[in-house]
C-alpha cells in the first residue's frame, strides 16, 4: 500500500474543546471514498468531541496509521477496508485497533468476509448517526459485539 496521503486531519479536537480535552479525546481514522459521506462522518465525530482524521483511500489511511496514533478506524468496504485490515493485523503495532466497516453492501457473504478479516462491527449504509455512535463507543470501550 503506497500512495500520496489524501487525509484531512483534525489537530484541534471538536469545536469549543480546550486544548487539554482535545488531546485526550479518542482519535478516530475515517476511510471513506465518497466525499459527502466522509465529510458527514467527520462532522458527526467532531461534534461528539472525537479527534478525526479522514482519508479517501485505504492507502492514505495506512500512511496515516503509520504517522499518528488512533484508537479506532471506520473504513468503507469499497475504499479498501479489507486490505487495510490485512495490513493492520500483520503488524502488532496496529492489530489491536478496532475497525468498524461501513458499506452499502447488504450481502451476508460480505459481512462474513469483513468479520473474518477482523472487523469489530459491520454497518450497512445509510447508517443512522445514533447507531454509528453506539458502535464507536462500544468499540472504544473494548466491549464485544
Amino acid at each position: 500500500m503506497s500512495s500520496q496521503p489524501t487525509c484531512n486531519t483534525d489537530t484541534h479536537g471538536a469545536p469549543g474543546a480546550t486544548p487539554d480535552a482535545a488531546s485526550q479525546a479518542p482519535a478516530i481514522l475515517v476511510i471513506e471514498n465518497h466525499p459527502a459521506n466522509r465529510m458527514s462522518y467527520e462532522m458527526l465525530l467532531r461534534i461528539e468531541r472525537f479527534r478525526c482524521t479522514a482519508c479517501a483511500t485505504a492507502d492514505a489511511g495506512w500512511q496515516a496509521l503509520q504517522t499518528s496514533a488512533f484508537d479506532l478506524v471506520i473504513a468503507d468496504l469499497s475504499a479498501g477496508a479489507l486490505d487495510l485490515m490485512a495490513h493492520m493485523h500483520e503488524d502488532a503495532a496496529f492489530a489491536h485497533i478496532p475497525v468498524i466497516v461501513v458499506t452499502g453492501d447488504r450481502e451476508e457473504r460480505s459481512e462474513q468476509g469483513a468479520r473474518n478479516a477482523g472487523a469489530a462491527a459491520y454497518l450497512v449504509k445509510p447508517t443512522p448517526n445514533d447507531k454509528l455512535l453506539a458502535e464507536v463507543r462500544r468499540c472504544l470501550s473494548g466491549e464485544s459485539a
